[in-house]
């Protein structure tokens, strides 16, 4: 991935207009597996890197790169989370979860997903940020989001529901709030409850 970088590098300086989403993307990738080793502060350098590239080209064209600059904010903000920096972390979630608002609004099918994990990543960093009843709110809302979807299509979504729904429960014990059952009981029979934290 950083040979990657490298060489959309050296492309983008000669022609931007062609190279430099090439370059946004490779950064985050390499800003991922970055993280996946745990290498946070390198993860932060190059997320935020490529938010300043993607924020450039969605100014330019918001109906092709809103999409590419909130998952890149969704990116740097849990790097941001992992090195403690918990206000900032919250400040670029808070603006990833703004723009897939606005997508999802336009094409729910395509972006409620995106969201709702969006809406997991401001959750914990507003968890960090000593808030558990807000993060309560903010998982709440990301389990409604993805539950309808969920049930329609359980293979396409079942593995982010269960990570919404373990932060959700988590969350719920953390600030000492009960679950809302409501909310709960269509998806007991995809779910054991009873084995969660």
């Amino acid at each position: 991935a950083q040979e990657a970088v490298e060489l959309y590098r050296q492309l983008a300086a000669q022609r931007p207009e062609v190279f430099q989403a090439y370059l946004a993307g490779s950064l985050s990738n390499l800003a991922n597996g970055l993280s996946a080793l745990g290498q946070y502060e390198a993860t932060c350098e190059r997320a935020q890197e490529a938010v300043e590239l993607r924020r450039q080209l969605a100014a330019q064209r918001p109906e092709v790169f809103r999409a590419d600059l909130a998952m890149s904010l969704n990116n740097l903000a849990n790097g941001l989370n992992e090195l403690g920096q918990y206000e900032a972390a919250c400040k670029s979630a808070q603006e990833a979860v703004e723009l897939y608002r606005q997508l999802a609004t336009q094409r729910p099918e395509v972006f409620q997903a995106d969201l709702a994990r969006s809406l997991i990543v401001l959750a914990l960093c507003t968890e960090h940020a000593d808030s558990p009843p807000a993060a309560v709110g903010l998982a709440r809302e990301a389990v409604a989001m993805l539950s309808p979807a969920f049930i329609r299509y359980p293979a396409a979504h079942g593995g982010l529901l269960a990570t919404i729904l373990q932060v959700y429960l988590r969350l719920c014990t953390l600030a000492e709030q009960q679950a809302d059952v409501d909310l709960l009981t269509p998806l007991q029979p995809y779910f054991d409850f009873g084995k969660q934290d």
